[in-house]
């Protein structure tokens, strides 16, 4: 997720706490609160688990239950099945065809915050929108700092030898918006660079994918907490008509000196990750989520098909841009 604060909702007194996962701490606590009944609400419908709180104090304890039972559960499954009965491996061949594509992932910064987003175009960049509120947000407060274009800035590292590349990005008006698939492209400015050193980016809108079910496994490539790039593989729980649940739990079986897998830092900072599916198709953004209880190790997250956000942006750009933006490939091949 995008902002390293966490909004609390006021639960009934001896009920801990749900924690969203925010975007930033120029978040408001009301904003984020609402953010955080819709995901549970999209959890909620796509798990079968109530994580919504009960009005009632007896209630509401008996549904943290049934949270912690369905949690132990699906441990004791993945412990039964050597971890996992998600099949998480790709072919050898695939790694580079995700790797090569990961290097358009970026680090997004701005005065008070940071998140991740992707080449899309050639000079364009796709994240959340409540990251671009954020930057937006930034720049209307009467600091110093915050006025400097140079302090809004996309940073795409390359590999250990190449030399990392850096745009300013000033936060104006998205070419294409919405806020309930929370998506923006934005533009950045590419002046400082020629052909031969853009050629190392690899725009991502041509390789957008509807393939998700549930079960799919989708391989994250962000910034999380804004620190070096990484990689995870997370199981996708539940899919709706634009959305997509991953829940991740922690291993209670680790013992000490014992290498675990899951995935699990993904969180702040994270806002605006591309997922890929095995293939290397670019399937979801992810976005956003919650701790189910206080003290879990668990996490709920929550991504944006790229389908809808690709349907969404054909409605509202000019059909020139949005060719430009997501190319049509022929299907087939010939021989010629």
């Amino acid at each position: 997720m995008a902002l390293p604060q966490t909004a609390r909702v006021t639960a009934l007194t001896g009920t801990p706490p749900l924690q969203a996962i925010g975007a930033g701490p120029a978040a408001g606590v009301e904003h984020d609160i609402i953010e955080l009944r819709e995901v549970q609400q999209l959890a909620t419908r796509l798990l079968g688990i109530q994580f919504l709180e009960a009005d009632d104090e007896a209630e509401e304890t008996a549904r943290l239950g049934r949270v912690r039972d369905y949690e132990q559960q699906l441990r004791a499954a993945r412990f039964e099945n050597f971890a996992s009965r998600t099949d998480y491996s790709i072919k050898y061949a695939n790694l580079d065809v995700i790797m090569d594509r990961g290097r358009s992932v970026c680090k997004i910064e701005w005065p008070g915050g940071n998140a991740t987003g992707f080449l899309i175009g050639r000079k364009y960049l796709l994240t959340n929108n409540h990251v671009f509120d954020l930057m937006n947000a930034a720049t209307k407060r009467n600091i110093p700092a915050n006025k400097k274009t140079q302090n809004y800035r996309v940073t795409f590292f390359l590999s250990e030898t190449q030399t990392n590349m850096s745009f300013t990005l000033v936060p104006r008006k998205p070419l294409s918006s919405d806020k309930a698939l929370d998506y923006a492209i934005l533009e950045i400015d590419i002046a400082k660079y020629g052909e031969d050193d853009l050629k190392h980016l690899r725009p991502l809108g041509e390789f957008v994918s509807e393939d998700l079910a549930r079960g799919s496994v989708v391989i994250l490539i962000g910034h999380p907490d804004g620190h070096d790039k990484k990689v995870e593989f997370c199981a996708v729980e539940g899919v709706d008509d634009s959305r997509t649940v991953c829940v991740n739990f922690g291993n209670s079986f680790a013992q000490a000196q014992t290498m675990t897998y899951h995935v699990s830092t993904f969180f702040h900072g994270s806002s605006g990750s591309p997922g890929f599916d095995k293939d290397g198709c670019l399937v979801l953004m992810h976005s956003r989520g919650f701790y189910p209880y206080q003290g879990a190790q668990s996490t709920i997250e929550q991504g944006v098909l790229l389908s809808s956000v690709k349907t969404h942006a054909k409605r509202s750009l000019p059909g020139d841009k949005f060719l430009e933006i997501f190319p049509e490939i022929q299907t087939g091949f010939t021989f010629n």
